[in-house]
């Protein structure tokens, strides 16, 4: 049984539950209407500057990548780490973007991968509809 608000929810035994961490990620209510956007600017307080970055922690479970509670992945922390290292990395010297079908626009293309990210829905991992529709440029700085 859960009970949110005034309502009450039965759930049958051995059913299993699952939190669509996509759209618990995306929700506009706690995001913005911009929700769909890359936008890592969401992340750091109004204000910040270099070396005095003020980072925006997000309401409790608002934001699971990683799950949560006795749950949680054991590796966040060195998986963070070296997440953050490799991209750093390739950013250095690199910019990405859109491969551009013919004929297409840049918003026409960064829009029809947000479409196929808005299709993507959540297995074992996040698992993408139509990968071979996403194709990205990479350019050397």
């Amino acid at each position: 049984m859960i009970t949110s608000g005034t309502k009450t929810y039965y759930i049958p035994a051995n059913t299993e539950v699952y939190i669509n961490n996509t759209a618990l990620h995306t929700n506009p209510r706690y995001w913005g209407p911009d929700s769909l956007e890359f936008k890592p600017s969401r992340w750091i307080a109004e204000g910040s500057t270099v070396g005095n970055g003020n980072l925006i922690i997000p309401a409790k479970g608002t934001f699971l990548p990683w799950s949560g509670g006795p749950r949680v992945c054991p590796g966040q922390k060195m998986s963070q780490v070296e997440f953050v290292s490799v991209l750093a990395t390739i950013f250095r010297s690199c910019s990405i973007a859109p491969a551009l079908a013919e004929g297409e626009s840049h918003e026409q293309g960064k829009k029809r991968l947000q479409n196929v990210i808005a299709k993507s829905r959540p297995a074992l991992t996040l698992q993408m509809t139509s990968p071979e529709q996403v194709k990205l440029r990479w350019s050397k700085r």
